[in-house]
């Protein structure tokens, strides 16, 4: 009963990672081509924070007890892979939410040549696709 439980919650810290990413992603896609919607790009980095945060807390608690509870050896070859495109995943996503939030409190959000920004949205992209490497390698476990 348990081990069902610990899935639920590292499914849903997936869920909240991944999704809240891709939604993030493409709102300041949308904000980015539209100069009206500047300001509501505050209000977006909150909720990929908000999101993105509590699954990136949720997703490494849950998989150490899961891998415990199931008997698989932290040194598997899987399970180290993923641990550290996880780990470079949630610090490419930490310094991206950084930049971004930055730069939109300085208020220089509505000029692309703002390098914070742009920046922060990139390593936001590369951290997303990460988690994608690493939500695959978690699943086929190669």
């Amino acid at each position: 009963m348990l081990y069902s439980w610990l899935l639920l919650i590292h499914i849903a810290g997936a869920c909240l990672i991944v999704g809240g990413g891709f939604a993030t992603l493409l709102v300041f896609s949308i904000c980015l081509k539209t100069p009206g919607f500047y300001p509501m790009l505050r209000g977006v980095a909150r909720l990929d924070f908000a999101l993105a945060g509590t699954g990136l807390l949720l997703q490494p608690a849950s998989g150490l007890w899961l891998a415990q509870e199931t008997g698989f050896s932290f040194a598997d070859l899987w399970l180290a892979t993923g641990t550290g495109l996880y780990a470079a995943a949630a610090c490419l996503w930490l310094v991206g939410t950084a930049l971004r939030n930055d730069s939109l409190k300085s208020g220089n959000a509505a000029s692309l040549a703002d390098r914070r920004l742009s920046f922060g949205f990139a390593l936001s992209v590369l951290a997303w696709a990460l988690l994608t490497a690493t939500m695959a390698v978690m699943v086929l476990k190669p």
